[in-house]
C-alpha cells in the first residue's frame, strides 16, 4: 500500500523524510516553496542530494510537491496568468531537482470568463510549461466547486487531460473536494462504482496519479473546501470503507491533508485510522 501525508519540510527538505518516518508512511507531499508567495527557488545541490539519499534509505516510495495556492492558470488577468505559469514551471523544476514524482496543483478560477474559455487558457498554459520544462509530471487536482473554479467535474478534468495529451500530465482526486463539488453525492458502494467507471471511461486509470484522502467538514454540494479528520466528517468511516473496496482507489498513492486531532496537520492517529479502513 502507498500511504502518506502532507508533511512539513520546515528545517530543510530532509526533515520531511524524518517526519514521514515518525508517521510510519511511505508517501509524502511537501511544499517546494512558500504556498503564498510568487517566488520559488531551486534547492542547493547538497540539500537535494541529501533528500534523495534519505528517501532511498527510509523507503519513501512516492514524493509529490504541492504547488503554491496563488497559481491561477485560468485567470482573467494576463499578469496573473504569466506569474502562475512561471511559478508552476519553477515548481516543476524543484520537483525534478529532488527526484519527486510530480507537482500537484489547482487549476484556478475562471472569474467572469466563460468556463470553456478558461479551460482552454489553462490547457494552453500547461502545454507551454511542459514544453519549457522537458522533464517531470504535472498533476491537476479536482476543485471543490466554489465560485467559478475550474476542474470540479470529471468532464472538465477529462477535457484538460485529452487536450494536453501528454504522458507527463495526470490528475489527483481529492475526496473532500469530490463531495463538496457534487462530483459524488454519497460514498456508498453504488456511487463509488459509478465514479470509478466514469474515471475509467472518460479519463483512464493510468491518469489517476494520486488521491488526497480527506473527510469533509461540510456536506454534499456545499462548494466549501474544508477538510476534516478521517471518519469525522460527512464522508465518514463507512464511506471510506466503501471507497477502498475499489481496487483503483485502493492502489493509488494516498495522501492525507487533514487538520489533525491536535490541529497540527496529518498525525499518527489519522494514519492509524486510515490503515484500519483499507
Amino acid at each position: 500500500m502507498l500511504i502518506g501525508a502532507h508533511v512539513s519540510a520546515s528545517g530543510g527538505l530532509v526533515q520531511a523524510i524524518h517526519n514521514a518516518v515518525a508517521l510510519d508512511i511511505n508517501v509524502i507531499q511537501i511544499f517546494g516553496s512558500s504556498p503564498m508567495q510568487w517566488k520559488a527557488n531551486l534547492p542547493d545541490k547538497e540539500s537535494a542530494e541529501l533528500f534523495k539519499k534519505e528517501r532511498r534509505a527510509k523507503g519513501i516510495e512516492k514524493v509529490f510537491l504541492h504547488a503554491p495556492y496563488l497559481i491561477n492558470l485560468a485567470s482573467e488577468k494576463p499578469s496573473i496568468r504569466h506569474l502562475s505559469r512561471v511559478l508552476l514551471a519553477d515548481s516543476l523544476k524543484i520537483s525534478n531537482a529532488i527526484g519527486a514524482d510530480g507537482v500537484i496543483y489547482h487549476s484556478g478560477s475562471a472569474g467572469t470568463q466563460n468556463i470553456d474559455e478558461a479551460l482552454s487558457i489553462a490547457v494552453e498554459a500547461v502545454q507551454r510549461i511542459l514544453q519549457e520544462v522537458p522533464v517531470g509530471t504535472l498533476i491537476v487536482e479536482n476543485a471543490a466547486g466554489a465560485g467559478a473554479l475550474i476542474g470540479d467535474t470529471i468532464d472538465e478534468l477529462a477535457y484538460m487531460i485529452k487536450k494536453i495529451s501528454s504522458p507527463r500530465f495526470g490528475f489527483c482526486l481529492d475526496t473532500c473536494h469530490a463531495l463538496a463539488s457534487g462530483m459524488i453525492e454519497d460514498f456508498n458502494e453504488k456511487n463509488i462504482q459509478k465514479l470509478e467507471a466514469e474515471i475509467k471511461k472518460k479519463i483512464g486509470v493510468k491518469k489517476l496519479l494520486a488521491i488526497h484522502l480527506n473527510d469533509s467538514k461540510f456536506p454534499y454540494n456545499s462548494k466549501r473546501d474544508r477538510h476534516e479528520n478521517i471518519g469525522k466528517g460527512h464522508i465518514g468511516t463507512e464511506g471510506f470503507k466503501n471507497f477502498f473496496k475499489s481496487k483503483l482507489f485502493r492502489s493509488a498513492p494516498l495522501i492525507l491533508e487533514v487538520p489533525g486531532f491536535t490541529g497540527n496537520g496529518p498525525d499518527e492517529k489519522n494514519v492509524k485510522i486510515l490503515k484500519s479502513l483499507i
